[in-house]
């Protein structure tokens, strides 16, 4: 008797965890919910006050022409190219849809990023609700989520607009997924693979839901291994997809990894996961870089393989653990499959080891994890004060590293200080002072990276860039053919050596650069657009007219290459061509001034005086500091013989310190004195 209450005993310890009914009133959780926004923005709002940075920013938004216009030859370009190596096309379109109705200001883009992570802090708590049942369990998670160090660069970074869009069709197919069981409603689970697509179409690293899918039923519903991965296989059959997309985008020979074998990759791998659960503890020191070892190729350090014995510890635990907490060893493989495709086991293009942005959705398990392991031992209403404090040391933190991603010159010194010994800030920080046409100081840092890696190829290439925007071309071609003395295949400073030959007037040498590069790489169509100006600069506008056609072939959202091959147009007298041309370009680019005057001379060139003055006096309006659009419409008022206001035109170029044709105020002069108009 006594033994067979034992058993009846025992198994009634091994029943699986069922969900619990969601614990608090609706009072409290209406108070939970708006904590979270209120606290959540306090922290992030001084996201909105920040730039763009020139890490993949300048790729993904302010030189993408992709999100320049909603129309369909973009949108399709965003469906069927990558960015960066990253099928992102539902990303690139909420860029699209940013610069659509806010313009290129990163406010714009900023506070998309800042609702999303607070719609998903909401999400999350649901989850958590639905998951455990307990409403503080909840608010803790929600709030860690919410603050903690590591997700800012997710949120205060414009570029990873990917973690928090696919997070939030991520979680909310994992709600979905979870009401669905709960409620036996099959409308619900199909939901879920609508929104699993829309994950995938956010960022590839959305190919995990099915194995938390699958982890959930096994864990919460008591299903069996065999019946629920069967009813996964339309999410795989869409995951497979996305995964060959991406490795095809994304593999590469030339990472640090690539030399490495298995051993040695699971070693890193487990070094990495590691350093997340560190971080996600101790989050100091945080950097937008975590550079591989620079001797990894000839030897993995030895703290590498020490990381190994805390492996072996986690495996004993978990042995020891058996079935006995099913929530804890949900929370953990929650955790190690979400982490699982950012271990770099395949090496994929990336010069970091490990990065904050990856665990936005990971880092979910590690503290679940913790707080279950906390309301195991202490109870959270008795360790919730303790908790809040150490969230609110999260805030702080975060606080402060929102401050770092402000612009690209304070990101970059961030690293510097944290890595000197890579080249790779240094060069970043260098682009970025270029950008604000710091040259020295540009210099100084492309000089830095030399330093510490006098190989470095793409320091002497951006340098050079640098002394040619300084007009010292000799100085910049010399850094240019080191360059390619280093990387002798380096397209780009083919590409860049022929723009300094062509500014320099060394006409042959550029082009013989520039059809060097195109042979490299027929599909460089920067390299036909560049060529194109050489001969537009010529004077040889069929030529040009060729490789500007080339140019927008390969690249359609090449806004520029429209409106030099429009510039072409008119110098050879074909100004229809022009005109459509520079309408174009406008499409792209609408209140660009310098489009709308060449378009105004087109049609000055045809006779239309009405439609030249049109796009002068819109260039006028959207800037009223542009000279030129001053000019060229005096010299439409003077064909029309209206002198004063041609005058008054010409006046306000002198007033903004413009150029005034010489021939043309002689010939304005005298017009007036024929008309018998006073001085």
């Amino acid at each position: 008797m006594g033994k067979k209450s034992r058993l009846k005993k025992e198994r009634k310890q091994e029943k699986p965890e069922k969900i619990a009914k969601p614990g608090g009133s609706q009072k409290h959780i209406l108070v939970y919910l708006l904590l979270l926004l209120l606290v959540t923005s306090l922290v992030y709002w001084r996201s909105l006050d920040n730039d763009f940075v020139n890490l993949d920013d300048n790729e993904h938004v302010y030189e993408n022409p992709n999100i320049t216009s909603l129309n369909m030859a973009n949108i399709k370009a965003m469906f069927t190219g990558s960015r960066m190596g990253n099928w992102i096309p539902l990303t690139e379109l909420s860029f699209a849809l940013d610069y659509h109705f806010q313009g290129m200001e990163p406010y714009g883009f900023h506070l998309t990023n800042l609702v999303l992570h607070l719609l998903n802090t909401l999400l999350v708590f649901w989850l958590l609700l639905l998951l455990s049942g307990n409403s503080l369990l909840a608010l803790l998670s929600a709030l860690i989520f919410a603050l903690h160090p590591m997700h800012v660069e997710s949120v205060a970074w414009i570029t990873e607009r990917k973690d928090v869009l696919y997070a939030f069709f991520y979680l909310a197919a994992l709600i979905c997924w979870v009401k669905g069981r709960v409620l036996k409603k099959r409308g619900l689970l199909y939901l879920t693979m609508l929104l699993y697509l829309l994950a995938l179409c956010s960022k590839s690293m959305a190919v995990t839901l099915p194995l938390v899918l699958i982890i959930y039923d096994v864990f919460f519903e008591q299903k069996q291994l065999k019946k629920v991965i069967a009813d996964k296989i339309p999410f795989f059959i869409l995951a497979a997809g996305v995964v060959y997309i991406t490795f095809k985008s994304t593999y590469s020979s030339t990472t640090p990894y690539a030399e490495l074998n298995i051993i040695e990759r699971l070693v890193t791998a487990n070094y990495a996961f590691w350093f997340y659960h560190l971080k996600m503890l101790l989050p100091f020191k945080l950097s937008a870089i975590y550079p591989y070892p620079q001797d990894i190729n000839q030897a993995i350090p030895l703290y590498y393989y020490l990381s190994l014995l805390l492996s072996g510890g986690l495996v004993w635990q978990l042995t020891a653990i058996g079935k006995s907490h099913k929530t804890l060893l949900f929370w953990f493989w929650f955790y190690l499959l979400t982490i699982l495709p950012v271990l770099h086991l395949l090496p994929l293009a990336g010069g970091a080891i490990t990065c904050d942005r990856f665990t936005y959705i990971p880092g979910i398990g590690v503290y679940m994890v913790l707080l279950y392991l906390i309301n195991q031992k202490f109870s959270l209403t008795k360790s919730k004060y303790i908790i809040i404090l150490i969230i609110a040391g999260y805030a702080f933190l975060s606080w402060q590293r929102i401050g770092v991603w402000k612009n690209g010159v304070v990101l970059h010194t961030d690293i510097i200080e944290r890595y000197p010994q890579i080249e790779l800030p240094y060069i970043n920080r260098g682009k970025a002072y270029g950008e604000r046409g710091e040259h020295g100081k540009a210099i100084a840092d492309f000089s830095s990276a030399i330093q510490v890696k006098p190989g470095s190829a793409d320091a002497y290439n951006n340098r050079g860039n640098e002394y040619g925007d300084l007009k010292q071309y000799d100085k910049g071609i010399a850094d240019l053919d080191k360059a390619l003395e280093l990387r002798p295949g380096f397209v780009e400073a083919y590409n860049n050596r022929a723009h300094l030959y062509m500014n320099a007037g060394r006409y042959a040498e550029a082009e013989a650069d520039f059809n060097t590069a195109l042979k490299m790489q027929p599909d460089y169509a920067s390299g036909w657009y560049n060529r194109g100006n050489l001969y537009r600069k010529t004077g040889e506008y069929d030529k040009a007219i060729a490789d500007y056609d080339q140019a927008v072939k390969l690249d359609p959202g090449m806004i520029d290459a429209y409106n030099n091959r429009g510039t072409a147009y008119s110098m050879s007298g074909r100004h229809q061509e022009a005109i459509r041309d520079f309408g174009l370009a406008l499409q792209g680019q609408p209140d660009n001034v310098s489009f709308l005057n060449n378009r105004g001379n087109a049609w000055k060139d045809l006779g239309d005086s009405q439609k030249a003055l049109q796009d002068f006096n819109l260039a006028i309006k959207i800037n009223p500091g542009y000279a030129n659009a001053y000019h060229n419409r005096a010299v439409v008022y003077y064909s029309l013989d209206r002198i004063e206001a041609a005058e008054n035109d010409i006046n306000k170029v002198k007033e903004l310190g413009g150029y005034v044709n010489p021939a043309f105020q002689k010939a304005l002069l005298e017009k007036k004195e024929n008309n018998g108009i006073s001085q």
